[in-house]
């Protein structure tokens, strides 16, 4: 059963980013199946979505530099935060 669910183009990008990342980590054969069955139908909504263009890379590319940066900036904020006891990480 299919849900139709409105979401943004970033929300969808991010969600298909997930799906890579985990189609290339999961060992098991059976989730891998599943990871890629759904990859591949969100993969065909975004390209119906979005013209296919040197846009949809563009768009891509900037989308996942900002959740990048993003990531990275969290997690040298962490990384610089004192532990409980005071002391640095």
């Amino acid at each position: 059963m299919s849900i139709l669910v409105p979401i943004s183009h970033g929300e969808l990008l991010d969600k298909i980013t997930i799906l890579r990342i985990k189609a290339k980590r999961i060992d098991d054969r059976e989730k891998v199946v599943n990871v890629i069955r759904e990859l591949s139908l969100l993969e065909a909504i975004w390209r119906r979505s979005v013209q296919p263009s040197t846009e949809l890379s563009t768009e891509e590319r900037e989308y996942l530099s900002t959740m990048t940066n993003r990531c990275c900036r969290s997690m040298r904020s962490a990384s610089s935060r004192p532990t409980a006891r005071g002391q640095p990480p």
